[in-house]
């Protein structure tokens, strides 16, 4: 009996474990996604103002 138990839930805990750090994956991903845009969005307006600045110079 424990010698088909015990594979078993070595099996699920692996599953299990897999699962939560995919999960983890997901999450982080979804922040760094959101991190990303809005450094873009900084990005252009950084660029928008500097392409007035340089357009007032000349």
């Amino acid at each position: 009996m424990l010698s088909v138990l015990l594979p078993n839930l070595l099996i699920l805990s692996a599953i299990i474990l897999f699962l939560y750090y995919m999960i983890i994956l997901i999450k982080e991903n979804k922040i760094n996604r959101k991190q990303n845009e809005e450094t873009q969005q900084l990005l252009r307006e950084i660029l928008k103002e500097v392409q007035s600045k340089d357009l007032e110079q000349k």
